[in-house]
């Protein structure tokens, strides 16, 4: 510091520490932003096969079983899709909502496992103001929040900081004044500005978060089933006996020089008014389903986004968006978008489905039958009383509206539970399919395109390993490459 000084008397040693500091700062981020290691020609090449792959993002998601994530493949194509919509103008929130204990963190952690740690901020809590506060910044990046209790609603303690991630969700900026010294030591107003666009996950137990936040959120549901849960167990055994798969550090490498070498794009979507035409013909659509119809554009752009690199540009150089993003970006959102217009979501419609069948339910019935534990399944009944597909009533049917009476028949083990009517799915608008958008063959469930772009969410991955040549399965020691997953053309054969 003397010695600078010397060579710049004007300068006062305050302010030359505070270079230094910058300095250092700066230092430190480019040591924590590098690469995990020099990239070699051989990850190039492989990257440069990934850019060129028109089933890059199933085969993303067939990449994850061999992580130690079994199914829960609508849930890793919704967490993929959102990481990537950090690059678009309209980025993606996202919620991931089930019991504790079913693995959403787990999935979560794998996805995140093959992204840049330079392209997200994870955090388990914060204070109300402190995302004001951050020297990284949110541009382009994905906030992600372990535990979602802080955006519950109620939640009077830690409104502020739920209020702050609505607005950089919406606003795309948040901006707060705060009162701190000068290097003369004067109080002055210092404006602080957290720039977006930023993406956001959160995982929750709770069914709903605050209102206007649940409102911009994508919400997905772990599988609770038990085939499920015995699923889980299976691997989980096969990692600790070290006969499993796991992924090496080439893969992982690869992935993230691949998620490196997207940038920030904006996206047209031609075919976008043919959507809105289908959604409005003849149909009367509620408020939800201005942000709704939204939340359909964002997820096509995020596909249309990681496949930057094989999609054409218009005349201002905006991507263009071609119907096999949108074939993809249905399969993620079509039971999400119809819970976010009023419909039950499928595990709640599949409850639904089995007290209405059993007639007379009591909560014992629900657990044992759905593998779920009692307080869940009592907290479940109770929302559902509230929105009245769910009613009370004693061993022979008769409606319970009472609260004594209701805790006395509850103690006794005389409790029941009973569905009426009230709820009708088929009200609901669903999306049109990419044939009825095009009338192309290809597009039928047989067709060429739709297999070609059929990411399996349904029915696939229940436990069996993603269709691999032979001679490319192998022991835990030598993980699959990054482009090991190679598609067998025979789409029904999925065996190990």
């Amino acid at each position: 510091i003397g010695l600078i000084k010397t060579q710049v008397p004007d300068m006062k040693e305050k302010l030359v520490k505070e270079e230094l500091g910058n300095y250092k700062t700066q230092v430190k981020e480019l040591e924590k932003n590098k690469p995990d290691e020099p990239v070699d020609l051989e990850i190039l090449k492989e990257v440069e096969k990934l850019q060129k792959d028109k089933q890059l993002v199933k085969k993303r998601i067939d990449l994850m079983y061999f992580d130690g994530v079994v199914g829960e493949r609508n849930v890793l194509a919704t967490y993929f899709a959102a990481l990537d919509s950090r690059l678009l103008e309209e980025p993606m929130a996202v919620k991931n909502s089930g019991h504790w204990g079913a693995g959403k963190s787990h999935t979560l952690d794998r996805v995140r496992s093959i992204y840049p740690e330079e392209t997200y901020i994870f955090i388990t809590s914060g204070s109300p103001k402190s995302l004001y506060h951050l020297e990284k910044g949110m541009k382009y990046k994905t906030l992600i929040v372990a535990e979602a209790f802080q955006f519950q609603a109620g939640n009077k303690k830690d409104s502020e900081i739920a209020y702050v991630v609505r607005t950089l969700i919406s606003e795309k900026c948040i901006r707060y004044l705060v009162t701190e010294k000068d290097e003369d030591g004067k109080l002055k107003s210092i404006e602080k500005v957290l720039e977006g666009p930023t993406a956001f996950i959160t995982t929750t137990i709770v069914d709903t978060v605050e209102k206007q936040f649940e409102d911009r959120l994508h919400t997905v549901h772990p599988d609770e089933s038990p085939e499920q849960t015995n699923r889980i167990i299976k691997m989980i055994a096969k990692k600790k006996s070290r006969s499993g798969y796991s992924l090496n550090k080439k893969t992982v490498l690869t992935w993230k020089t691949f998620h490196r070498s997207l940038e920030p794009v904006k996206v047209n979507t031609p075919f976008a008014d043919d959507i809105a035409d289908f959604l409005t013909d003849k149909k009367k659509n509620t408020i939800p389903a201005r942000r709704a119809v939204s939340k359909i554009f964002s997820v096509v752009e995020s596909i249309a986004c990681v496949y930057q690199f094989q999609r054409e540009k218009d005349d201002q150089g905006n991507i263009l968006a071609i119907m096999a993003d949108y074939h993809m970006a249905l399969q993620i959102v079509e039971e999400s978008f119809k819970e976010n217009l009023g419909q039950q979501s499928k595990k709640a419609e599949d409850r639904l489905v089995f007290v209405e069948e059993k007639g007379l339910v009591q909560l014992n019935d629900m657990v044992n039958a759905w593998g779920v534990s009692k307080p869940a399944v009592s907290t479940w009944v109770r929302n559902q009383v509230k929105e009245g597909t769910l009613e009370w009533c004693d061993d022979t049917g008769n409606i319970v509206d009472d609260e004594r009476d209701l805790k006395r028949l509850k103690s006794s083990g005389k409790a029941f539970v009973i569905a009426n009517d009230s709820y009708k799915p088929t009200l609901v608008t669903g999306l049109p399919t990419a044939y009825e958008l095009t009338n192309e063959p290809a597009w039928k469930e047989d067709g060429a395109l739709y297999k070609l772009y059929d990411l399996q969410l349904k029915g696939y991955g229940n436990g069996k390993k993603p269709a691999v040549k032979k001679a490319e399965k192998v022991p835990v020691k030598e993980e699959p490459a990054a482009d090991i997953e190679k598609e067998d053309n025979e789409h029904d054969e999925h065996d190990d």
